[in-house]
């Protein structure tokens, strides 16, 4: 029988040896194999021998079994204490002379025992399994959850098979001889192991993940495909156009998501994986939209299959086709963000000839170029989608025939659809010379210049300053002698309000001199203009809010930078309004004046290192990554990983690795991501590195402590001998428990290198949150109890580095159940660690907790 596994045999292969380069850098992963082995043949010896079984009495049996369980993984002691054990006795010992007794197939005795007339209750697979694998080691594996999530990854889903007990056990046992026979030094232990390295280690999660990308889009190499495609997009000023390029990744991706049958199996898992392994790289295919996508498809499963049916089928117009996908997916959730461009990724993916790729700047920028079309607003999704389609067919002629754009743009695109990704900057940026980023104050009302200029510069579509007796004002030189035809400009109204953002398209032009009345849209003031294409103006009201006044506020002519411009453009534009420091304050337990301070320090100081420091359960990890959202603006260009003192130079820089019989010199985490950050130098990277004080710094860190603090400088790296530099882009925050301090005392030269801030338990701010999340407790009298428990603490410890932090506390309705869950399995563990072998110490401190779990302390 052919195993169905979605991976080729040499894939396969990366990851059985994957596992064993995991295994070779932590020694204990590296001892648990032998270990399940020797428990197996110790099994033999007493369990599964029928002499030594037939001389225990049954309550010899029972305790035998008891210490069994011990050794099991998972919950099976839970469920599984002596009096069900002892009530069941006789039963298991009948099933277990059963196993060592009886010639029958294994397989049949499994499917009996788990499914048949020798079941008993709650002695389920965890059970049994390990006594299988025991009696027949090179022929039943152990099964378990982490199996069946391992199997099913690899296309294989045990539980979606029309097969009874015995044969899934049977399919189960020929996937890892199939295993076996391709990776020579595994047998059913290691194999049993590999389960958990690719089920629940980020490493092993994420090479299969990458494994199943290269698979699906049928490349080698992910990251020389991302690289090519970084070297062609940087090219693109050359002459040299990436679209070609772009649309082959697209046509990849439709067949590894949509052209296999359409079910939430093969749509969402692939998607998922897909977002996770795509680089920070412009538009490579559009992956914005994907959590939009993922999260209609995962919010009902058993609809996923009707609603996409609905939007691929070929029997009705496109437009009502669309029409009807976005009513269906309404139905799930009305709060689902819907967008036009959502549905032209999903049909570019599908069949990229027929259907353009779309952006609502694309077709804005269409319908200005064509002028025409305008009712535009009033079309439904699916109408404006068809309309778009017919324009995008249009501008591609109309490319064709304009000499005056480089012809390279049209030779080298297949399909006049590809187009149309081009949106009102890249356009323009294909032309002569970079576009410049403007800021012009427009007032709304007339108040600041005496009249209100906004609506008439919005209907003429200009720019307008007065400055009537002063030719050479900074202003007027931005206008006249910077500004160029191609620029983007943003209308600033006052009061954080933008109007409009728009391109350059007219000479600047001075009527001060001479103002024929023709040109006298004012009354007789503001002849200084430009002619402007208002690409994106607010659809419902005159203005966009913004949450701070944009750079440059008191000039009315300003030149922004570009990270300015994609702060406001980002926070107008994305979905949900972009990461803004609003929003992010709401989630963050950090108060605005800390939380500016560190992204000042990060982004203006000279050193780009902070470790974030603070008791357990302060946030640190979750403050680090959404700061780091904020500052990035994209989960692609932030990675994430995490210090153990088995972590070494050669994961982290560059080290040699066993492949294909031979040592191979392979890129570290972070040389890999540095790289990515130097060919997009003009956007943030961050990498965090949580717990950072659990590794050894200085030997993981090597010869790149000295280019911490010397960006501009190269230092020659220990293997591959090339010279190396942190780009200036990279940012790293690491986190630090300093309940774990004494694992690894930072030693000077490196703290030197980083800046420290404290992150604290913030009771306050918890409380807030508790009656927003509505606590049945009486918030306020919780809040004062956490902070005289961890005064306690700290007059023990002498220290605040040993607080309980909010997060424990963080539970949605807490009531006494949830808080004595809490404190039962999170807290007074921890304060056994720390008060070792005092028990009444741990009882004295947590005492002032007990009265919340009395129902007359609830909230009437």
């Amino acid at each position: 029988m052919e195993i169905p596994f979605n991976l080729s045999d040499e894939k396969l292969k990366i990851l059985l040896d994957g596992y064993f380069v995991w295994c070779n850098k932590n020694e204990d992963q590296k001892k648990y194999p032998g270990l399940e082995k020797h428990k197996s043949e110790e099994r033999n010896k007493t369990l599964l021998n029928k002499e030594y079984l037939s001389s225990l009495s049954d309550e010899e049996l029972v305790d035998e079994i008891l210490k069994y369980i011990k050794t099991l993984e998972g919950p099976v002691g839970i469920r599984l204490g002596k009096p069900r054990v002892s009530g069941r006795i006789s039963e298991i010992r009948r099933n277990i002379l059963y196993i060592i007794e009886v010639p029958d197939d294994p397989f049949k005795k499994a499917e009996k025992i788990l499914e048949g007339e020798y079941k008993i209750p709650i002695f389920y697979k965890a059970f049994w399994s390990p006594l299988f694998q025991a009696q027949y080691p090179e022929l039943v594996p152990n099964w378990n959850n982490k199996t069946d999530k391992f199997l099913k990854k690899l296309g294989i889903n045990l539980a979606t098979f029309k097969k009874t007990t015995g044969e899934k056990y049977k399919l189960f046992s020929k996937a890892f001889l199939y295993l076996k026979h391709l990776d020579e030094r595994h047998d059913f232990y290691t194999l049993d192991h590999i389960t958990h390295y690719g089920t629940v280690i980020p490493e092993g999660i994420n090479l299969i993940d990458e494994l199943l990308f290269r698979e699906w889009l049928n490349i080698e190499n992910t990251q020389q495909t991302i690289s090519d495609y970084v070297n062609i997009r940087n090219e693109a000023k050359k002459g040299i156009w990436e679209e070609s390029y772009k649309w082959d990744i697209l046509s990849k991706v439709n067949k590894a998501v949509f052209q296999d049958e359409i079910t939430t199996e093969n749509v969402v898992y692939k998607l998922k994986i897909l977002k996770k392994q795509n680089p920070s790289v412009g538009s490579f295919v559009y992956w914005s939209n994907l959590e939009n996508l993922i999260s209609i498809a995962n919010e009902n499963p058993k609809y996923t299959v009707n609603l996409f049916e609905k939007l691929f089928q070929e029997n009705k117009d496109l437009g009502e086709r669309v029409d009807n996908f976005i009513k269906e997916a309404k139905k799930i959730k009305e709060n689902i963000k819907l967008s036009t461009p959502l549905l032209g990724y999903i049909l570019a993916a599908y069949n990229y000839r027929k259907y353009p790729l779309y952006k609502d700047s694309a077709f804005v920028n269409l319908r200005g170029l064509l002028g025409k079309d305008r009712e535009w607003k009033s079309f439904s999704q699916g109408q404006k989608y068809e309309k778009f389609q017919q324009l995008s067919l249009t501008m591609g002629e109309y490319l064709k025939s304009n000499n005056s754009i480089k012809t390279v743009i049209v030779n080298e695109i297949e399909t006049p659809l590809g187009i149309t990704a081009l949106d009102g900057q890249d356009f323009f940026y294909y032309l002569d010379e970079e576009i410049q980023y403007w800021r012009v104050l427009e007032p709304l009302e007339a108040e600041i210049v005496g009249r209100s200029l906004w609506p008439t510069c919005k209907e003429k579509g200009l720019i307008a300053i007065g400055f009537l007796d002063q030719p050479n004002a900074p202003d007027v030189k931005n206008m006249r002698d910077k500004m160029k035809i191609g620029d983007i400009v943003v209308a600033y109204l006052t009061e954080k309000r933008v109007g409009g953002i728009g391109t350059v398209i007219g000479n600047y032009e001075d009527y001060t001199m001479d103002k024929p009345e023709d040109k006298d849209y004012f009354n007789g003031e503001f002849w200084r203009r430009r002619e402007i294409r208002w690409e994106h103006l607010p659809e419902k009201n005159d203005f966009w809010s913004v949450s701070e006044v944009p750079p440059g506020a008191r000039k009315t002519v300003f030149q922004l930078d570009k990270n300015q411009y994609n702060e406001i453009f980002r926070e107008i534009f994305l979905p949900n309004g972009g990461i803004t420091k609003e929003k992010l304050l709401k989630e963050i337990f950090l108060k605005e004046e800390k939380f500016s301070q560190i992204c000042s320090l990060l982004e203006n100081s000279k050193k780009k290192q902070m470790i974030f420091q603070g008791p357990p359960g302060t946030g640190k990890t979750f403050v680090a990554q959404k700061i780091a959202l904020y500052l990035t603006q994209s989960e692609d260009r932030i990675e994430t990983i995490q210090f153990h003192p088995s972590y070494s130079y050669e994961d982290f820089i560059e080290g040699y690795r066993p492949k294909d019989g031979k040592f191979v010199l392979e890129a570290g985490i972070f040389k890999v991501f540095c790289e990515r950050a130097r060919k997009d130098e003009n956007e943030k990277y961050i990498l965090i590195i949580d717990e950072i004080n659990r590794g050894n710094l200085s030997k993981i860190f090597g010869e790149l402590l000295y280019l911490l603090e010397y960006r501009d400088k190269k230092a020659k790296l220990t293997y591959s001998q090339d010279k190396f530099s942190i780009p200036e882009n990279v940012y790293i925050i690491g986190t630090m428990n300093t309940a774990d301090r004494s694992l690894a005392i930072m030693d000077y030269a490196l703290r030197r290198r980083f800046y420290f801030v404290d992150i604290k338990c913030e009771t306050k701010r918890l409380e807030e949150w508790l009656n927003e999340n509505g606590c049945k407790l009486k918030a306020s009298k919780l809040i004062g109890s956490i902070e005289d428990m961890n005064n306690k603490i700290k007059d023990e410890m002498h220290s605040e580095d040993f607080a309980i932090g909010h997060s424990y506390f963080m539970r949605e309705s807490l009531d006494d159940d949830k808080l004595k869950e809490v404190m039962d399995f999170g807290v007074k563990p921890l304060l056994k660690e720390y008060f070792f072998d005092k028990e009444d110490k741990v009882e004295e401190i947590t005492r002032v907790m007990n009265s919340f779990f009395n129902k007359e302390n609830s909230e009437q």
